[in-house]
């Protein structure tokens, strides 16, 4: 069964030159693991501008429009910014997009039908290397 992922968010982000560890740092440690069990999300990417390293977009697909909604209007997306406010140069700007096609590529596919499967017949999550 394909997954189906029909909006994404886009957080555009421009963090204070010497607050980029401590931005990375809560991002991986507090928001993101808190955001990963929200309704309807399905991917979560942190993407940083080679070129400046201090502006970064934060990518969320979620199943719908609504899901992503529910995030913010439960005040959990306040919250998350909250945590993040002190060491921004400006505001954060948000934007919503519509998916209008989404797809992974062949190696992806190549490594989910490798894995082991479990005892219940899913596959077991990628073991992730630290570099």
């Amino acid at each position: 069964m394909a997954e189906t992922i029909r909006f994404a968010r886009r957080v555009s982000i421009r963090v204070r030159p010497d607050k980029i560890e401590e931005f990375l740092s809560t991002m991986k440690g507090k928001i993101y693991p808190g955001l990963s069990r929200q309704h309807g999300l399905r991917r979560v990417y942190l993407l940083r501008d080679p070129a400046t390293q201090n502006a970064f977009i934060s990518v969320t697909l979620w199943d719908s429009k609504e899901d992503a909604d529910a995030y913010e209007s439960s005040g959990a997306y306040s919250s998350n910014v909250g945590k993040i406010n002190q060491v921004l140069e400006e505001a954060a700007v948000v934007t919503g997009l519509t998916v209008e096609y989404h797809t992974v590529g062949s190696s992806v596919r190549t490594q989910a039908r490798a894995r082991p499967k479990s005892a219940a017949g899913k596959a077991k999550p990628a073991s992730r290397k630290r570099r």
